[in-house]
C-alpha cells in the first residue's frame, strides 16, 4: 500500500507507523537500562567480593582490634581474662 494520504487506510498506516516507533524507542530504553543493571550488579558483586575476600592488612587489622579490645579489658581490671591472656601471649610470641 502506497502512503497516499487519499488512502482511507493511511491513517491507519500512520498510526501504525507511530506506535512502531513508540516500540523501538521502548525497546532502546530497556536495553539501555538493562546495561545499567548489569553494570551495576557486577560493581557491587565485585564489592562484595572483595569485602568477604582475603586481604594482605588483616591479620594486622585483627591484632589492632584485639589491642583495642584487651586494652579496654586491662583498664576494666580483667587482665587474668583468657581474651586479654592469649591476646598478650599473641603479641609476646614469635608465633
Amino acid at each position: 500500500m502506497a502512503q497516499n494520504p487519499d488512502n482511507p487506510d493511511y491513517a491507519k498506516i500512520f498510526d501504525l507507523d507511530e506506535e512502531n516507533q513508540g516500540i523501538l524507542q521502548t525497546i532502546t530504553n530497556l536495553q539501555s537500562l538493562e546495561e545499567e543493571i548489569l553494570a551495576n550488579s557486577s560493581a557491587l558483586g565485585q564489592y562484595q567480593a572483595a569485602l568477604s575476600s582475603a586481604n594482605w592488612s588483616d591479620p594486622m587489622q585483627t591484632i589492632r582490634g584485639g589491642m583495642e579490645s584487651a586494652d579496654k579489658l586491662y583498664d576494666q581490671g580483667w587482665w587474668g581474662k583468657d581474651d586479654f591472656t592469649t591476646y598478650a601471649n599473641l603479641i609476646a610470641t614469635n608465633d
